[in-house]
């Protein structure tokens, strides 16, 4: 009697494979996103108090009206980023662009907090 070589991998283990690796996805919120740029918002925060919520869909230039010197804020393309501040360091200007929910700009010397906030169906892992 000749015994055939055994089978690592049936037929239906691939099916397994696929059903765990979608399942997987779905629970680690892959499916919870909206569209992209879809009614985010961002929020700015001056001295522990939000003083602006603005549309990341407009496309636009704002002056935060609390300093003499002026902070300047832009909104271009669904991410927002400070592009003028008279701090000594300039760390906020050169952390860029944010436009994911979570994500943020400080300035310690000013108390400015610039954030994306998490919606509703979005988890922290």
């Amino acid at each position: 009697m000749k015994n055939g070589p055994i089978r690592m991998v049936r037929s239906g283990d691939f099916l397994v494979a696929l059903l765990i690796l979608f399942v997987g996805y779905w629970l680690f919120g892959g499916f919870n996103h909206p569209a992209s740029g879809e009614g985010k918002t961002a929020l700015i925060q001056i001295n522990n108090s939000i003083e602006y919520e603005l549309d990341l869909n407009k496309n636009q230039i704002i002056d935060l009206k609390e300093f003499s010197s002026p902070v300047r804020v832009r909104i271009r393309n669904n991410s927002i980023r400070i592009i003028q501040n008279d701090c000594e360091q300039k760390i906020c200007i050169k952390m860029g662009s944010i436009s994911e929910p979570g994500q943020m700009i400080v300035c310690v010397p000013k108390k400015i907090l610039i954030f994306i906030p998490l919606g509703k169906n979005e988890r922290r892992i």
